[in-house]
C-alpha cells in the first residue's frame, strides 16, 4: 500500500482507484483477523490495532464516498501508528521481513524516501537507515547550493528531510540504543543552508546524545520489577519533571520509552505494568509535541482498561480524560461526540469498581 502514499495525488489519481479500495479492504480484514493473534492482545499492541481498525474503515468509507483527501490523511496517520508499535519491539524479534526475505524491490517505490519507510516498516532498520542517510545527503546538498544557485527547496523535500532525520535518531537512540553511532553521525552532519530552527534541533539531540555517551550501564534492559520501579523512579520521572519547565529531553525519552517498552514486551506478568504504561504515555505525550509520532492515549487506555484495581490507573484516567478534552475543543468550546463520551463514563465506571475490588 505504501507507494499509493507517496504523494495525494497518487492516492488521488483515478488510475489506482480500484486497486486502493482492494487493498483497503484487504487491510481491514487482516487487521479483524489479527486482533486473535496473542502477540496483538498484549498492552503494547491491543488498543493500537483497534485504533487502525477505526482508520482503515474510515478511510475506505471516506475513499469510497470521494473524499480522498480524508482518506489518504487516515492512511498517513495508520502508517505512522504502525512505525510506532514496531519500534516498540525488542531488537532480537525478527521476521522474514526483517532478515530480508520476501522484501519488494527498490524499484516498486517512488523514492529512496519511501524505500526508507517500507524498510523501517518491515524492521529492517539497517537498510532503511541507509536509505534514510541517502535521502538526507541528497536533500542537504541541495539546501548546500541553494543560496549560490539562487533555488529554493521544495516542501515535499524539506518535509522528507526532517522526517528521515527523526527516523534515523529514533532507531539509532530507541531501538539500537547506539549513542555512539548517533553522535558520529549527527555530529558530523553538515547542516549548511538548513533553517535556523532544524540547525537548532541538532543541536539540542547532540547535547543530550552526549549526555548519554557515558552511561552504557543504564542502557541494558530493565530485568525484574525491582529494577522497573528504579527505572521509573530514578529516571524517567526526573526527565519528565525536567520537561514541565520546557526542557524536552528528546534523546533521554527516546532511550527510556525503547527501554520501558521492551520490558513490558518481556514481562506479561508484572503487576506493574500499569505503572510501565503510565510512564509511557507521559514520555509519548511529550514526545508528541516535538513531531514523534504518539500514541500516549493508548497507553493511557489501556492501563484504565487492563489494571483499574492498581494506585497509577486514576491517574492514567486522568491523563487520557485530558487529552480527550483537549482534543476536542475549540472556539466553541468542548464537543466531545457522543460514543467518545460512553467511551469515558465506561472507564470511570470501570475505575470505580476496581477501586472497590481493591
Amino acid at each position: 500500500f505504501l507507494p499509493y502514499l507517496s504523494s495525494e495525488a497518487s492516492y488521488s489519481a483515478e488510475a489506482h482507484g480500484k486497486r486502493i479500495t482492494q487493498e483497503l479492504e484487504s487491510l481491514e480484514r487482516i487487521f479483524t483477523d489479527a486482533k486473535k493473534e496473542t502477540l496483538l492482545q498484549q498492552d503494547l499492541f491491543a488498543s493500537t490495532n483497534i485504533v487502525i481498525l477505526d482508520n482503515l474503515k474510515l478511510a475506505k468509507d471516506s475513499f469510497n464516498y470521494d473524499n480522498k483527501n480524508f482518506s489518504y490523511l487516515r492512511m498517513k496517520e495508520t502508517v505512522n501508528l504502525c512505525f510506532h508499535c514496531h519500534a516498540q519491539l525488542p531488537r532480537e524479534f525478527t521476521s522474514s521481513f526483517s532478515d530480508g526475505f520476501n522484501n519488494l524491490p527498490r524499484k516498486k517505490f517512488s523514492s529512496d524516501f519511501d524505500y526508507a519507510q517500507y524498510l523501517f516498516l518491515i524492521r529492517n532498520f539497517e537498510a532503511a537507515k541507509t536509505n534514510y542517510f541517502t535521502v538526507i545527503d541528497k536533500v542537504s546538498k541541495i539546501l548546500e547550493q541553494a543560496p549560490k544557485r539562487n533555488i529554493k527547496i521544495s516542501i515535499h523535500d524539506q518535509q522528507q528531510l526532517e522526517e528521515s532525520l527523526r527516523q534515523v535518531l529514533v532507531i539509532f537512540a530507541k531501538i539500537q540504543r547506539d549513542i555512539q553511532g548517533a553522535l558520529s553521525y549527527f555530529t558530523k552532519l553538515g547542516v549548511t543552508g538548513y533553517p535556523t530552527y532544524l540547525k537548532q534541533q541538532i543541536s539540542y539531540w547532540n547535547l543530550g546524545l552526549k549526555e548519554w555517551d557515558n552511561k552504557n550501564d543504564e542502557l541494558t534492559e530493565i530485568k525484574n520489577n525491582n529494577e522497573l520501579t528504579k527505572f521509573v523512579t530514578n529516571t524517567l520521572a526526573p526527565i519528565l519533571a525536567k520537561t514541565k519547565d520546557g526542557a524536552v529531553k528528546t534523546i533521554d525519552l527516546l532511550v527510556g520509552t525503547g527501554i520501558l517498552s521492551n520490558y513490558i514486551f518481556v514481562n506479561a506478568n508484572d503487576p506493574d505494568r500499569a505503572l510501565a504504561l503510565y510512564y509511557l504515555g507521559l514520555s509519548e505525550n511529550i514526545l508528541s509535541s516535538t513531531s514523534f509520532y504518539s500514541l500516549a492515549e493508548s497507553y493511557f487506555r489501556d492501563c484504565v482498561m487492563r489494571y483499574p484495581q492498581h494506585q497509577i490507573a486514576k491517574k492514567c484516567y486522568d491523563e487520557y480524560e485530558s487529552n480527550i478534552i483537549f482534543g476536542f475543543t475549540g472556539s466553541s468550546g468542548v464537543r466531545i461526540p457522543p460514543d467518545v463520551q460512553r467511551d469515558l463514563d465506561n472507564l470511570k465506571k470501570l475505575l470505580t469498581d476496581g477501586h472497590k475490588k481493591k
